[in-house]
C-alpha cells in the first residue's frame, strides 16, 4: 500500500505552488479562493521549537497566525480611538512558512470585512482557537467601512513610489471611488493627457515612434493611472514639440499621497476606515534598493515612513520578511552595506511579530 492510497491532496488549493500577495490586485477571484483556503493555527499548536532553524533568536516568543490577525485588528481599533500606537510592524518567518498566503488572507479580510469570504476566514480562525475567533468576529463587526489595503510585493523589483500609486489607483477603481484628489497631486499627468488629445493626430509619426501600436484611448487611460513609463514617452514628444519638458508642479511624494488618502478617503466622509500597507518580501526589496537605489525609488521609503508616522491613527504598515533585519547586513559588500543600513535602521522601532508555523501551512 502507498501513502497516495490513503492521502489525497486538494489540488484546487495548490495555487500553482505558491500564493502571491499581488493577486489581491491582479487576480481578485483567485485571491479570494486562496484566502478561504488558508489554515490558521492557534497559540496551543505551532512549531515553537523550530525558531532557531528559521533564523529567529530563541529569546523571542513566536506568535501564531490566529493571534497575529487579532492583534492587527486590535491595533487598528486603538488607532481609531486615538490611542498612541506603533503603526509599523514586521512579521518575521522563514522561507515557505506561509507569510505571503497570510498577508493575502489579511488583505481580503480587511478589504471585504462584511463579505461572505470574510466570514469563511473567521470560521477558519475559530477552528484554530474559538476564543480568538470570537474576538476577531467582534473586531471585524466594528468595521463600518472596509480598509484601503495597498499590497506591495517586493519580489517584483519595482520603483516603490510608482508601485504605491498604482496600488492606490487599482483599489479605488475596484471600490468605484473617484480618484480626483489623487490625480490633483500630479497635474503633470493631466497636462500630458491634454497634449495627447490635442496632438495625437497631428504628430501621428512621433507617437508611432515612441508608443508604437498604442491608441489614443490607451495612452490617455495610462496617463489617468499615472503610468510613469507612458508619461516618459509622451514627455519626450512634448519636449520635441515645445523645446522643454512638461512642467512639474504639485505635491507628488509618497508622504503627500498617504496624507491625502487619510484626509480625503478615510474617516467619516471617506469610503474607507483606514489604510493598511502590506509589504510582502520587504527584505528582498531592501536588497534591491541597496543595489539599485534609483531604480527602486528608495527615497519613497523614507516618505512612506513619514506619511505613516504623521497619520498613525489611520495607517498601518506591515512588512513580511524572512530573516532578522541584521541578517541582511551580512550579505552585502561595503558599498551596498552602507546603503542598506540606512533603510534597516528605519525599522528598528517597528513591532516584531515572529510567526510560528504549523504542518498544514507547510503542506
Amino acid at each position: 500500500m502507498k501513502i497516495s492510497d490513503l492521502v489525497q491532496f486538494h489540488e484546487e488549493r495548490f495555487f500553482e505552488g505558491a500564493v502571491q500577495l499581488r493577486w489581491v490586485q491582479e487576480r481578485e477571484t483567485q485571491a479570494e479562493q486562496a484566502a478561504q483556503a488558508f489554515v490558521f493555527h492557534g497559540p496551543r499548536y505551532h512549531g515553537a521549537n523550530d525558531a532557531v532553524k528559521d533564523g529567529i533568536e530563541t529569546s523571542y516568543r513566536l506568535k501564531d497566525s490566529a493571534s497575529l490577525v487579532r492583534d492587527l485588528l486590535k491595533s487598528i481599533h486603538r488607532g481609531w480611538r486615538g490611542e498612541e500606537q506603533n503603526p509599523y510592524s514586521l512579521v518575521v518567518a522563514g522561507y515557505g512558512s506561509g507569510k505571503s498566503h497570510l498577508a493575502l488572507t489579511c488583505a481580503i479580510l480587511l478589504g471585504q470585512p462584511h463579505h461572505p469570504v470574510a466570514q469563511q476566514i473567521i470560521a477558519h480562525i475559530s477552528q484554530a482557537d474559538s476564543a480568538i475567533g470570537q474576538d476577531v468576529q467582534q473586531l471585524i463587526a466594528g468595521f463600518a467601512k472596509p480598509a484601503l489595503v495597498l499590497a506591495l510585493d517586493g519580489m517584483a523589483g519595482f520603483h516603490l513610489g510608482n508601485a504605491l500609486i498604482q496600488a492606490v489607483f487599482t483599489q479605488l477603481r475596484r471600490y468605484h471611488v473617484d480618484a480626483g484628489a489623487i490625480r490633483d497631486l500630479s497635474p503633470r499627468f493631466q497636462t500630458a493627457e491634454q497634449f495627447v488629445e490635442r496632438n495625437f493626430a497631428i504628430r501621428a509619426d512621433q507617437f508611432n515612434q515612441y508608443l508604437p501600436h498604442w491608441t489614443i484611448a490607451a495612452i490617455c487611460t495610462a496617463l489617468q493611472n499615472n503610468d510613469e513609463a507612458v508619461y516618459a514617452e509622451v514627455d519626450a514628444i512634448y519636449n520635441k514639440a515645445n523645446g522643454s519638458p512638461i512642467p512639474v508642479t504639485g505635491l507628488e511624494s509618497a508622504q503627500e499621497l498617504i496624507n491625502t488618502l487619510c484626509d480625503v478617503y478615510c474617516g467619516a466622509n471617506g469610503a474607507f476606515s483606514s489604510v493598511v500597507i502590506l509589504f510582502d518580501e520587504l527584505g528582498r526589496y531592501l536588497e534591491y534598493a541597496a543595489e539599485k537605489p534609483q531604480l527602486a525609488g528608495d527615497a519613497a521609503l523614507q516618505q512612506i515612513f513619514q506619511g505613516v508616522q504623521d497619520n498613525s491613527n489611520k495607517v498601518r504598515l506591515i512588512g513580511f520578511i524572512q530573516y532578522e533585519l541584521k541578517a541582511y547586513l551580512k550579505r552585502f559588500s561595503t558599498a551596498d552595506l552602507r546603503q542598506l543600513q540606512r533603510y534597516i535602521t528605519r525599522f528598528d522601532a517597528a513591532e516584531k511579530w515572529y510567526l510560528s508555523t504549523n504542518l498544514e501551512t507547510l503542506f
